[in-house]
């Protein structure tokens, strides 16, 4: 199936992720992060407008730091999994960076949903509401571009190091396989 033959209410984030994941040279760490992003810097600030709707999304903030939490507590974890289950050479990457070089961390997740709350009040300001929902809906695509053309050297490293590890046209585990923990 092609991106344009998508249903359509599939949102346009969600469309680039598929184009970038259908891709001849598609990763399976590129496929991770960008549905990561889509759902974190579009999906979450719609649900806070829809939860605004109907009650203050500010008596969320300590499910939001709790949910900030987990998904901190659980990265390493989900790291494992994914090289287990698709390519066990990008457990390799973790022994390359420091913690704070890493392209997947806490701080990095807090840093993207905490967007989503600046969103949220970009999306309920009647000025820059549109502005906003245009902005949400092409992040994605801009995370695209920028991770397959990497601007510094670090990342353009690891580039080369993960092409070489994960070979370009993996094959997916099948339909309904089962992680090993």
């Amino acid at each position: 199936m092609l991106p344009e033959e998508l249903a359509a209410p599939s949102s346009r984030p969600w469309r680039d992720v598929y184009a970038a994941s259908s891709a001849r040279h598609s990763y399976v760490l590129e496929d991770v992060l960008f549905s990561m992003m889509a759902h974190m810097s579009y999906d979450l600030p719609l649900a806070l407008r829809r939860m605004a709707e109907r009650e203050d999304p500010r008596s969320h903030i300590a499910d939001f730091e709790r949910m900030n939490e987990v998904l901190d507590s659980s990265i390493e974890e989900v790291e494992d999994h994914v090289a287990a289950r698709y390519c066990r050479g990008l457990a390799f990457l973790d022994h390359l960076f420091t913690r704070g070089e890493k392209l997947l961390t806490g701080d990095g997740i807090r840093v993207v949903r905490g967007l989503a709350w600046f969103n949220l009040d970009r999306l309920l300001d009647p000025q820059p509401a549109e502005a906003a929902k245009r902005s949400i809906e092409r992040s994605t695509a801009v995370v695209i571009a920028e991770a397959r053309c990497a601007r510094g050297w670090k990342l353009r490293l690891v580039q080369r190091v993960v092409r070489r590890l994960v070979p370009a046209r993996r094959q997916r585990p099948p339909a309904g396989s089962q992680m090993h923990s």
